[in-house]
């Protein structure tokens, strides 16, 4: 229990105070602190583990290497090193070589000198010729392996590293590349689909042998710190306050997510916007290239007068493959669920036949039909003719990306979107309608003839009728969205003493999973997504001044 409080300090120092991510490399460093602080009363077994997870991960420092052999070698614990032990010491022995030489090293024990002491050299060395496999298996690793196998997850034991004696206890599948997973041996019984199964071939579980990274998971915390920062402003009256909050959590969580990230759909052009404005970098920087569409609050009216309805947004797909709206900010918009056959509607068709069409697919009535539509005078016409059609409508004041998830959930009130609304929030509907199955379809709408001008030049054909592809043409796209204010999609955030509760929708395409998530912030855990400032939500006064620079 000591031990574990003092790797628990540790992290908590690195992490609060020096401010330092919450990832492995610094948690096997907080690890390996706590370790060399009572490395008289640790067991050569636990310390050689960590040597080897620092040395995997690549932030060994030799100076810890020697210190652990000195100290092995001073007690009199070289000759009781099992195999495993001494191959995860020379494993070590060969990354902080590199580390000092700036080469590659290889596992060959006459490749370079040895940072540890002769003595345990020489064990490493007799080993490593000897080819020693470990064969024991405690009771616990016995029990890991029931579970897995119960709940269906691909794995074995003992997995034997290449090139080397050691092996390690337990190994699942794992990130190959940015979203693939390698195929690794599976010690469970296969019906040879590649679906692990139990007793008498029956299946066990979800089928978890393609395991793959889902990012919409992590998007999840960029739209629930943007909520918790924004919810604080509802019915006060200033919606730039609201926005600039939720731009503010946004970016700074989105800058956390592991990838090489552009924004294309953002706050504007860079002049216009100082953060996620299209074009600007985020994220951690890594090899996987993605294009982002952000919208930190959409309904930014609605908080501000204290309405129902507003949500914080996020899109994510492949480099290039979300639609760049351009200089056209407006389009028509046609949203239907996966029952309804995208081809047997069209923005080019009368408003009374894709409600019959739709109507038809669904297996009702034109009249049991239920149209949303935004609330503005440019939609009278739409409206008069959906009223001629027999249909039911439902008008909103604002939050058309809301209205076209809904039109695709299972069991929804409403069956079809129709109108004019934001470009950029077509292309982040659209993402989130590819992940569910659903369809869009839009035109640009240029709003003035110097639009209509400034588009055809870039090229864009604005008689074009574009479809869910056209605006998000990836097969890896994740979405994510929390409510800000209640809504028929989505809970508002809920503050209570100390903290606050969250609702969000997760989605992805490849897997077709749309997740429901209710999470709940507790103020005292210094968490990324924790809107507080010095112990309290951000006042309306502190904001302006922060805007203006004074704090």
């Amino acid at each position: 229990m000591q031990a574990l409080q003092a790797l628990v300090e540790d992290l908590d120092h690195i992490v609060f105070t020096e401010g330092h991510d919450f990832d492995a490399v610094n948690i096997a460093t907080a690890l390996h602190r706590a370790v060399l602080q009572r490395i008289q009363d640790a067991k050569p077994q636990e310390l050689c583990n960590v040597l080897w997870a620092l040395a995997a991960l690549d932030c060994l420092n030799p100076e810890w290497l020697q210190l652990v052999g000195s100290h092995l070698e001073s007690t009199g614990t070289v000759d009781s090193l099992s195999g495993e032990e001494l191959s995860q010491l020379w494993q070590a022995n060969m990354a902080a070589s590199r580390v000092l030489s700036g080469s590659e090293a290889t596992s060959s024990a006459s490749s370079r000198a040895s940072l540890l002491p002769q003595s345990i050299t020489d064990r490493c060395e007799n080993s490593l010729a000897s080819g020693y496999q470990p064969v024991t298996v405690s009771s616990f690793q016995s029990q890991v392996s029931a579970a897995l196998h119960q709940l269906g997850i691909p794995h074995f034991e003992e997995y034997q590293v290449d090139g080397t004696p050691l092996s390690v206890d337990i190994v699942i599948e794992a990130p190959e590349g940015p979203l693939q997973t390698r195929k690794l041996p599976i010690v469970c019984a296969s019906n040879g689909n590649g679906r692990v199964t139990g007793a008498g071939g029956k299946r066990i579980g979800p089928d978890y042998s393609s395991v793959q990274r889902n990012l919409a998971l992590e998007l999840v915390r960029v739209t629930e710190a943007a909520a918790l920062a924004s919810g604080a402003w509802l019915g006060k009256g200033d919606k730039n306050a609201a926005d600039q909050a939720a731009v503010d959590m946004m970016r700074k969580v989105l800058n956390t997510v592991h990838c090489d990230g552009v924004i294309v759909i953002g706050e504007g052009e860079k002049d216009e916007a100082p953060m996620l404005y299209c074009g600007e970098k985020i994220g951690t920087g890594t090899e996987l290239q993605v294009d982002i569409a952000v919208d930190p609050l959409d309904g930014t009216t609605l908080i501000s007068q204290g309405r129902n309805g507003a949500v914080s947004v996020i899109a994510l797909a492949e480099r290039g493959a979300l639609f760049d709206p351009g200089p056209c900010m407006y389009m028509e918009k046609l949203a239907v669920g996966p029952e309804v056959d995208p081809e047997a509607v069209s923005l080019e068709s009368t408003i009374e036949e894709n409600l019959k069409a739709v109507a038809a697919t669904l297996g009702k009535d034109v009249s049991e039909t239920t149209v949303i539509i935004l609330d503005r005078p440019r939609h009278a016409g739409i409206i008069k003719q959906c009223r001629e059609a027999g249909a039911r409508i439902r008008l909103i004041s604002d939050g058309d990306v809301a209205a076209a998830i809904q039109v695709a959930q299972p069991g929804s009130s409403v069956d079809v979107m129709m109108g004019i609304g934001g470009t950029p929030e077509g292309v982040i509907a659209a993402a989130a309608l590819k992940c569910m199955g659903g369809h869009l379809q839009g035109r640009l709408w240029p709003r003035t003839d110097d639009e209509r001008e400034r588009a055809v030049a870039a090229g864009y054909d604005i008689k074009k009728v574009l479809t869910t592809d056209d605006l998000c043409s990836g097969d890896q796209v994740f979405f994510a969205a929390t409510g800000v204010s209640d809504g028929d999609l989505l809970r508002g955030v809920r503050y209570f003493s100390g903290g606050a509760t969250t609702n969000s929708i997760v989605m992805r395409s490849q897997s077709g999973t749309v997740r429901l998530i209710e999470t709940t912030h507790k103020w005292a855990k210094p968490t990324i997504t924790n809107p507080l400032l010095n112990g309290q939500l951000v006042s309306a006064k502190d904001h302006k001044k922060r805007a203006a620079g004074a704090v």
